[in-house]
Parts: C-alpha cells; structure tokens; sequence
C-alpha cells in the first residue's frame, strides 16, 4: 500500500511529532507498505531519513501529485497547510488523523486556526 503521512513537523526539528511520525513511517514500511512523509520543515541538506521517502516543503503540484498517489493518506496532527488538498479535491480518499496535541493555544484559548480545524475534523 502506497501511504502518504502528512508531518509538518519533522527532523531535523526535535519533538514529539517528529518522533513519533519517524517512529510511524518505519513500522508501517517494516510491514511492507510504501511510504512518503510531507514535512513543512526544512531540511539541512544531505540527510536522509532511512527507508522512506521524505519530500520537504512541497509545492502545490508536488503535494497534490504524493496525495493522487497515495492509498492512504496519515496526517500526524492536523495541518490546515498539508490538509486542504484533500479537503478540496480528494475527499472520498481514505485518510486518518493521529492527534498529538490539543487542539487549542497552550492558554486554552481557540483562535480561527483551531475552530477551522476541529471544524473539518
């Protein structure tokens, strides 16, 4: 199964995200499954990340293109950056969102960006 996960948080940033959608992406590839990781993150050039594709700050055709490709598309917390292709286009494409975080400023707080995405969850 082709699988594209969506991280907009990735190596080499430090985190829980990155961690565990480093720690997603080789399971699911030890189980036989392709995978690509979307990251907003930039990287620093040269590195690589194992046995999966990782393809950083992708442009609009680019990210289209990983989701039309996809089987499956896993977003690592919700990004309205990475999700709004799927959204607009592809929304019978089977997908799954893995939260990390709550969906709110760390005061509690819901500014727009968290209404709109607890909306389209």
């Amino acid at each position: 199964m082709e699988i594209f996960l969506r991280a907009y948080a990735f190596a080499p940033s430090l985190g829980g995200i990155e961690t565990v959608s480093q720690l997603l992406a080789e399971i699911l590839v030890k189980r036989g499954h392709d995978v690509t990781l979307v990251t907003s993150t930039p990287g620093k050039g040269g590195e690589e990340n194992g046995p999966f594709s990782v393809v950083r700050r992708p442009g609009i055709r680019r990210l289209i293109s990983e989701i039309r490709r996809a089987d499956l598309v896993l977003q690592s917390n919700i990004s309205l950056y990475l999700g709004w292709p799927l959204w607009v286009f592809y929304l019978r494409k089977p997908f799954v969102v893995v939260h990390h975080t709550p969906i709110a400023r760390p005061d509690g707080r819901l500014a727009l960006q968290d209404r709109l995405k607890r909306a389209l969850l």
